[in-house]
């Protein structure tokens, strides 16, 4: 049984560590670090953002207004914060010490005195460009397979990787990365000469163990890429994966076809939440186009009035749980940087998300709050032997007008522990948090952001709750853990709000350290009223297939079930203007996959809160997920889930991109959100095709494209 917490005296407090540390933080060193900065080997560290992340956050702050009632002073008073931190690890964006961002990495894989204004290293590792007419397919993911076959030149001895980073590897002294180790293309074709044999087999563990892909001397270390399935190298496959031995298929075909990666670190490093993966992904976004243009400038110059290889990044990751309206940083990060090539007359960047895999999770529910009905009570169950912290956000609607929160803020929260402990519901105040016990703790911020307007930019705010637990399993430690079992979360529309008030909750992503492992068990919404299967007992999605000529019969309409809902489950990190978002169905006939998150209207009226479009996630109902290549070269393993069914969107960018050479157009459509919108709807208006009925815009997009190619590993093959 757990043990649980001692009472305290549950009052609302300013946080010290508001400015510098977002509510995960600070909970992560609470919880596991004991208010230290370091926790096994993790060290939190600050670094310097590139530029283009620092200028986004810096345009998109807004000032909580002076006005606003704080929280009752304990000790020092708190630094009143002048922006938002909506990256899990950010703080200010100055070059001194204490205003860089926070984020927890390894000791082994850091570089203390990392400083992104000095720049990026050259591609001095790389001697064998791509020809000008190709498109660069960049991979943000976990365990790549730098060395599988799929992977390489027509020779099969060469890579096609132009570059790696693995972003915990140990640091070797490459003074341009912030943490971990870069391997260009020179440096890989050479490893992968030592580690071949003499009848020219290559050892891919070795090769894995060299290259740091795979690192066993530290307790942090990735390693996932010694299992037999490995996602990065599953979704490389399916997204830019060939078969060399293809008679049809020729060495300049390849060439045109090169790969940059990055290997992101371990779940541990991450976050069982995911809450710290903004940080890494925003560095490796920003590493694979400054590569990609190295490239492009050692080799040709500037002989080409638009510069650079077109690149298409295929980022397989997402988050349960955010504001959902566009503004988190790395969404504002993407918009910046794909509208700023075109600015500088560069080839374009595209890069492709995933739906999510939430739709059935019970992790999404919204009301709105009236004066008649002011109340949410949301029951939240968390469940035995969960070696991972629980976490729930509760945002408000948008707030533009400052002086309506002078006497407050417009949701007031509440809290009961399935030990029976109670938190009455009262207001929250800004950048403060109350200790609801020894395993538990409430933050509140007060949101800033600026958005567009028809006028020009305003500021505006948004309330956020984030609830955080403990573990309800602890071997180790003196920390307390958190019962299981059923909680009640309450929101209730202040009584001083003028008009109405809607409440938006989200269990935030809860995955294990280890892929392997069941150590990390996600939370949900266990209300009363949600329906989770059908009268004849499949599972019940958002809308009915197939659609008729009416259009899509809505399974859940507004109010019918209760607060909990499909609708609204889309990728936290996906739900920008530009956005390319896949959702996923069934190859045999089109169904979609029962899985894959639904957007949802009214969001923000200036962003596509749905998907673009739908790709194959499922080959049948008998054969589930997709068939790719495993984690070591000839073996093919099968995987379930958007991040495969984005794989295939983003090898339709690639080969949407092919042509881009021709004009070398910077304002070009190809392989953009319009020109994938455009081709999903006439691929649905194909007559006789193998899928039933229609579309529900708000489950898989614009349309559904059909299998890509049939240069996939087979589920059998006996020829072999």
């Amino acid at each position: 049984m757990a043990k649980l917490g001692r009472d305290l005296d549950m009052e609302w407090e300013e946080d010290p560590n508001a400015e510098r540390f977002t509510p995960y933080l600070s909970w992560w060193l609470l919880n596991e670090g004991k208010n230290r900065d370091r926790v096994d080997g993790l060290a939190v560290q600050r670094k310097v953002l590139p530029d283009d992340a620092r200028d986004v956050q810096i345009e998109q702050r807004a000032t909580v207004p002076d006005t606003v009632k704080r929280a009752p002073q304990k000790g020092a008073s708190a630094p009143v914060r002048s922006g938002r931190a909506t990256l899990a690890i950010m703080g200010n964006f100055g070059t001194d010490e204490q205003d860089r961002e926070a984020i927890p990495v390894p000791d082994f894989a850091d570089n203390p005195d990392f400083d992104s204004t000095t720049g990026w290293a050259d591609a001095d590792g790389i001697d064998d460009a791509p020809p000008k007419d190709s498109v660069i397919v960049g991979i943000i993911d976990e365990a790549i397979a730098l060395g599988h076959e799929r992977f390489m030149q027509k020779d099969g001895k060469k890579t096609r990787i132009l570059s790696s980073w693995q972003q915990t590897a140990p640091f070797n002294g490459q003074v341009h990365l912030p943490f971990g180790e870069e391997l260009q293309q020179t440096a890989l074709n050479s490893l992968l000469a030592q580690h071949r044999t003499p009848d020219g087999w290559l050892d891919e563990t070795a090769f894995y163990r060299e290259a740091h892909v795979s690192n066993y001397d530290d307790a942090l270390g990735q390693r996932d890429i010694d299992l037999r399935v490995s996602h990065g190298t599953h979704v490389l496959d399916l997204a830019a994966g060939e078969d060399i031995h293809r008679t049809d298929i020729n060495a300049d075909d390849l060439a045109k076809q090169p790969i940059i990666a990055v290997n992101l670190p371990a779940r541990a490093t991450i976050g069982s939440s995911g809450s710290f993966l903004e940080y890494f992904v925003v560095f490796a976004i920003q590493r694979i186009v400054d590569m990609a243009d190295a490239i492009w400038e050692k080799a040709y110059g500037s002989t080409e009035t638009v510069r650079g290889y077109p690149v298409v990044i295929n980022l397989s990751y997402g988050l349960q749980a955010g504001p959902k309206d566009g503004t988190m940083i790395i969404e504002e990060y993407i918009t910046r940087i794909t509208k700023q090539r075109a600015e500088d007359a560069k080839a374009p960047v595209r890069i492709v998300l995933p739906a999510g895999n939430d739709n059935l999770k019970e992790g999404h529910a919204e009301e709105t709050l009236t004066d008649d009905s002011p109340v949410l009570e949301l029951p939240w169950r968390t469940l035995p032997e969960d070696q991972s912290s629980n976490y729930v956000e509760v945002w408000s609607d948008i707030i533009e007008d400052p002086s309506v929160l002078t006497p407050g803020l417009p949701l007031e929260i509440g809290l009961t522990a399935p030990d029976g402990r109670e938190l009455p519901i009262g207001p929250g105040f800004p950048d403060s948090f109350l200790p609801f016990s020894d395993y538990c703790r409430i933050y509140c911020r007060l949101e800033g952001n600026t958005q567009q307007r028809p006028g020009g930019p305003v500021p505006v705010w948004r309330v956020r709750y984030v609830i955080c637990g403990a573990p309800s399993l602890r071997y180790t430690g003196p920390a307390i853990a958190a019962p299981a079992g059923l909680w009640t979360i309450r929101v209730r529309k202040a009584a001083h709000w003028p008009g109405d008030q809607s409440a938006f909750c989200y269990v935030q992503s809860d995955q294990s350290p280890r892929p392997s492992s069941t150590t990390g068990l996600l939370s949900n919404f266990d209300h009363p009223h949600y329906e989770r299967m059908e009268h004849d007992g499949s599972l019940r999605d958002t809308y009915a297939f197939p659609v008729g000529p009416g259009g899509p019969t809505d399974l859940e309409p507004a109010g019918a079930f209760g607060p909990v809902q499909r609708k609204g489950t889309l990728n936290a990190i996906a739900t920008f203007e530009q956005a390319i978002v896949v959702a996923g169905h069934r190859k045999t006939d089109g169904r979609p996959a029962p899985y894959s998150s639904t957007g949802k209207p009214g969001a923000n009226a200036t962003n596509r809160t749905s998907p673009t479009a739908s790709f194959p996630a499922d080959d049948s109902p008998a054969h589930t997920g997709q068939m790719a290549a495993g984690a070591r070269s000839s073996s093919a393993v099968i995987m379930q889930g958007t991040s495969f069914a984005t794989a295939f969107g983003t090898r339709w960018v690639a080969r949407d991109l092919a042509t881009w050479h021709v004009q070398r157009n910077p304002m070009s459509t190809l392989g953009s959100q319009a020109n994938m919108l455009a081709a999903a709807a006439a691929a649905e208006a194909t007559p006789n095709r193998p899928y039933e009925g229609g579309v529900a815009p708000w489950k898989s997009g614009d349309g559904r494209f059909e299998a890509l190619t049939d240069d996939r590993l087979k589920r059998v093959d006996y020829g072999s």
